[in-house]
C-alpha cells in the first residue's frame, strides 16, 4: 500500500504504529490487556482489549493522538517512537505525499527543531517564532544543565589539576550566566521551568538574582533619579 491519499496514509501509520506497539509490548513482557487495564485504570483513558488487538492486527483504518500518548506511556516508550522507528532504516510516511528519514519525521513533529535548537527564528513565519522560541529555551536550559553538571564534577575532581578545576568552576559560571536569560524571560511571562536539578536550579536562582542586582544598580547611576 502506499501513502499516496489521506486515507492510505492514516491507514499507514495505523498499521506501524500496531507493529510498534506488538512489539514494544513483547519486549516488555506485558500482555494486550495488561496495556489496556494501564491505559483505562492507571492512565484514565479507556482503551480495551480489543482495541489494541485491531491496531497490532493491521485492520484499523487511523489511530488517534490520543492512543499513541496513552499507549506510549503505558508501554514506556516515546509516543514518536511509535510513529517514526528510529531503529529501522526505511523512511516513513510523515505526509501523504512525502517520506524522509525517520530522525527528519521526528524533528519536524517536534515543531522542526534541529536537535533541540531550531531554526533562524527570524526566517520562520510569524505564528511560528513564539512556540520556536519557547522549545529552543527549554531545550537550551536542559542542555546546558547537562554541561553545568559535567562542569561541576570536574570541578570537584581532586584528580585533576587545580588549573583545570578553577576553569571548570568559571566556565559552570559562565554557563549558568547563559542560562540567565532565559530563566528571566520565562519568569516574566510566568512560564514554568523544566524540571531542572535541584542544585542547577539553586545556583541558577543565586546568579540570576546577581545579575538583576547589577542590573539595577547601573541603572541607578546612568538614569539619575
Amino acid at each position: 500500500m502506499t501513502s499516496g491519499t489521506g486515507e492510505d496514509w492514516q491507514k499507514v501509520l495505523a498499521g506501524t504504529v500496531g507493529r510498534r506497539v506488538r512489539h514494544f509490548r513483547e519486549v516488555a513482557g506485558m500482555s494486550a490487556q495488561k496495556v489496556a487495564d494501564v491505559c483505562t485504570h492507571d492512565l484514565g483513558f479507556k482503551l480495551l482489549r480489543t482495541t489494541l488487538a485491531n491496531l497490532e492486527a493491521g485492520t484499523r483504518k487511523n489511530v488517534t493522538i490520543g492512543e499513541v500518548i496513552a499507549i506510549a506511556k503505558a508501554l514506556q516508550v516515546p509516543p514518536l517512537s511509535l510513529l517514526f522507528p528510529l531503529e529501522e532504516s526505511t523512511e516513513v510516511a510523515y505526509l501523504p505525499n512525502s517520506k524522509t528519514a525517520p530522525w527528519e519525521a521526528w524533528k519536524a513533529f517536534a515543531a522542526g527543531m534541529d536537535l533541540g535548537y531550531g531554526p533562524d527564528l527570524h526566517a520562520l513565519p510569524p505564528q511560528a517564532r513564539q512556540t520556536h522560541e519557547l522549545a529552543s529555551m527549554y531545550a537550551a536550559l536542559e542542555a546546558n544543565e547537562r554541561v553545568w553538571g559535567r562542569l561541576r564534577a570536574m570541578a570537584a575532581d581532586r584528580k585533576m589539576s587545580s588549573g583545570v578545576r578553577e576553569q571548570a568552576k568559571r566556565d559552570a559560571y559562565d554557563t549558568i550566566v547563559e542560562c540567565a536569560h532565559s530563566y528571566f524571560d520565562l519568569k516574566r511571562d510566568n512560564l514554568p521551568l523544566p524540571p531542572l536539578d535541584a542544585d542547577f536550579m539553586s545556583e541558577l536562582v543565586r546568579v540570576s538574582d546577581e545579575i538583576d542586582r547589577d542590573v539595577v544598580e547601573m541603572e541607578r547611576h546612568i538614569i539619575p533619579e
